[in-house]
């Protein structure tokens, strides 16, 4: 017959930690909690941004979310005519959450030259080189100077509003 010990003593141990059923109980609940609430990696968010520069929407701008953490993917997007940009993360739609500096650009050339006037320059012996300009402030296109965050997440707004102002 095996020697019992008071469930009270201090040199036993209590007696639900002993019993097999009802840690294997506890292990269930714990499987299935996973199971429910997921362990998995994060699922992108389907995000959504207006852009407007001095409170006109901003067309064809490219809109690059950099994650303030280094090994996060960044997301990318071009507005279209009303400014509004939908953001895809590679070949996923969507944002994965976490902290993003947002950059933007805007390109395009100066004055654009017919076919004939590039044929005329060719045929002259002058290389054609298109003068780019940069139609978005300086500050907004460089991680370094830009002052424009966000913050991706459940708790946080799918719509977001990124209106910038001219230097």
């Amino acid at each position: 017959m095996p020697r019992l010990v008071p469930y009270g003593c201090p040199c036993s141990l209590p007696r639900f930690i002993l019993s097999f059923d009802l840690m294997l109980y506890r292990l269930c609940i714990l499987f299935c909690c996973c199971l429910i609430f997921g362990c998995g990696s994060p699922r992108p968010y389907e995000i959504q941004a207006v852009v407007t520069l001095d409170g006109e929407p901003l067309a064809e701008a490219e809109v690059t979310l950099l994650p303030v953490r280094e090994h996060a993917a960044s997301a990318f997007g071009i507005t279209d005519a009303e400014g509004v940009v939908v953001f895809t993360t590679g070949e996923i739609d969507g944002v994965f959450p976490g902290a993003y500096v947002v950059i933007l650009s805007r390109t395009a050339e100066e004055r654009r030259l017919t076919n004939n006037e590039i044929r005329a320059l060719a045929e002259a012996g002058i290389r054609y080189r298109p003068n780019i300009v940069e139609h978005v402030p300086e500050r907004y296109t460089r991680r370094e100077t830009s002052d424009l965050r966000v913050r991706i997440g459940y708790w946080r707004s799918r719509d977001l509003v990124f209106d910038l102002r001219s230097e």
